[in-house]
């Protein structure tokens, strides 16, 4: 999903859920017009957002299905900056996808990126460094450790990346 059309989604949806639940589909086809794509995306988000979210121990919904197997930034085998290869794609959620990969300098590790549409976002950027910054004061027997901060730069048709 292209940071534009994520943008016209978020709109149309706060504007759909403004509306009556009544009226919700009419203005969803006229809003969206010939956009199957939007269209698709926005009947999903409000859904979701009718359903009930009952216990506290999992997510709301689910939030993968919103991001297809073919987004994902890292393919296994792959080595990025030269140091870190990717194992196999652990999970992904709202704001970006974890990855188990060997540092080749540090072993094994799990690998966090920020998803595109969020990195170009200097308030969320500010969120994931804050994230990670107070991840690193935490320290215990389950607790990952959390070691550096990358920005990796657009290459070869991929976005840039932050992890």
């Amino acid at each position: 999903m292209t940071p534009e059309l994520w943008q016209r989604l978020k709109t149309l949806f706060h504007e759909a859920l403004e509306r009556n639940a009544d009226d919700r589909a009419a203005f969803v086809s006229v809003a969206c017009g010939e956009d199957a794509e939007l269209k698709s995306h926005l009947k999903r988000l409000l859904e979701a957002e009718a359903q009930p979210t009952g216990s506290q121990d999992g997510p709301p919904t689910a939030v993968a299905e919103f991001f297809p197997q073919s987004s994902t930034r890292f393919k296994p085998g792959e080595t990025v900056l030269g140091r870190f290869r990717i194992v196999r794609l652990i999970g992904r959620g709202g704001m970006g996808e974890v990855y188990e990969a060997e540092d080749l300098q540090l072993g094994r590790i799990a690998l966090k990126t920020m998803r595109c549409e969020f990195a170009l976002s200097d308030s969320a950027f500010a969120r994931f460094r804050h994230e990670v910054l107070l991840a690193r004061k935490i320290t215990g027997p389950e607790v990952c450790r959390i070691h550096e901060l990358f920005l990796l730069p657009a290459t070869d048709g991929h976005e840039a990346t932050s992890f």
